[in-house]
């Protein structure tokens, strides 16, 4: 009677299907979850690069007037950034750089122009050069660290750190913060004190 009993409840126990699909869930939420929580972080990243790359637009063309080269009108401008950032994420930190050229097609290659006497592609010693930003010695980089002089071409760069608001990243390999990037090109205003480039020779 007891061994039937028994079978019977065996039975029952392998049969019952009740509380199958709450255990399935059990087991696949966290992942599912987890998935959600990063396809909102993301999301959240592109939406806070769109309202940076717009802010920086708004800022770049105040800082190209003659009154925005000042240290007090690059602070201004860089605070229309970093108070419309904050709106957002009161914890976010941004960092602004400024590099300065002659010109859109000297921002566009970086590099000094020098003649290459010997065809070879690199600045040897006794080649002219033409020194943009005025140390001396040829460049892989012209530019010169500042918003610039009148009309020469700046590349305005912001990069924001904003923490992730859910705390999956680390599931993911995320660094606890996201770095977010955007970066212009905007031409100063003509008023007077314009750079010159001046002739330099390779050592």
């Amino acid at each position: 009677m007891v061994n039937t009993k028994l079978r019977t409840l065996a039975h029952r126990l392998r049969t019952d299907r009740r509380g199958a699909t709450l255990v399935e869930f059990a087991l696949i939420s966290p992942v599912l979850i987890s998935i959600l929580l990063g396809a909102m972080d993301l999301s959240r990243s592109v939406y806070l690069r769109s309202v940076l790359e717009g802010e920086l637009q708004h800022a770049a063309r105040k800082a190209t007037m003659e009154a925005g080269q000042s240290s007090a009108g690059q602070a201004a401008t860089d605070k229309i950034i970093t108070d419309r950032l904050k709106q957002i994420s009161k914890a976010t930190t941004l960092k602004f750089t400024r590099v300065a050229y002659l010109s859109y097609k000297k921002a566009e290659a970086r590099k000094e122009d020098f003649t290459d006497l010997n065809k070879n592609g690199k600045c040897d010693a006794g080649e002219p050069f033409e020194d943009v930003n005025g140390n001396s010695s040829w460049d892989l980089d012209a530019g010169t660290s500042g918003q610039g002089n009148a009309k020469d071409a700046v590349i305005y760069t912001v990069t924001a750190t904003v923490p992730h608001v859910f705390p999956v990243g680390g599931l993911f390999g995320w660094d606890p913060n996201m770095k977010v990037e955007a970066a212009t090109v905007l031409r100063n205003q003509p008023y007077s004190g314009a750079s010159k480039a001046v002739a330099g020779t390779c050592k």
